[in-house]
């Protein structure tokens, strides 16, 4: 039996690594594909076409089960999310500074709010005189 896994140790490492790699590049296919889905409006235009090109390769090359092939297409995969999540971030809003100040000063106010009549307030007690 030692002899036997010696012999096929070579074959496990490299199903092992196919599935792996396999694995790697469906959930890279994924997260592309998704946001893509979810940012379709805010990605520019110049790579959206890019983009759903290369989720299709990259899906055809997780049918395949050609380990180089889908190491080659997760690369570029990666890269393209990259550029793209660079791309997103750069156009989005940056906060404006008013909203935020006005945000504090609102939960600032809130935290300091004096109680008024009738309302109730939650408080712990020890009625001393039944000691």
């Amino acid at each position: 039996m030692v002899q036997d896994a010696e012999k096929n140790r070579e074959d496990d490492r490299q199903k092992k690594d196919a599935v792996e790699t396999r694995n790697r590049l469906d959930h890279v296919v994924y997260s592309l594909d998704k946001l893509i889905r979810e940012n379709k409006e805010k990605i520019p235009a110049n790579f959206l076409p890019e983009a759903e090109e290369a989720v299709k390769r990259g899906r055809e090359a997780v049918e395949s089960n050609d380990t180089d092939r889908m190491r080659r297409e997760m690369e570029q995969l990666e890269a393209l999310t990259g550029k793209i999540s660079t791309e997103l971030y750069k156009n989005a809003a940056p906060p404006q500074e008013g909203a935020t100040q006005q945000e504090a000063r609102q939960d600032e106010a809130s935290q300091t709010t004096s109680t008024q009549e009738g309302e109730v307030i939650d408080a712990e007690y020890e009625d001393i005189d039944k000691k």
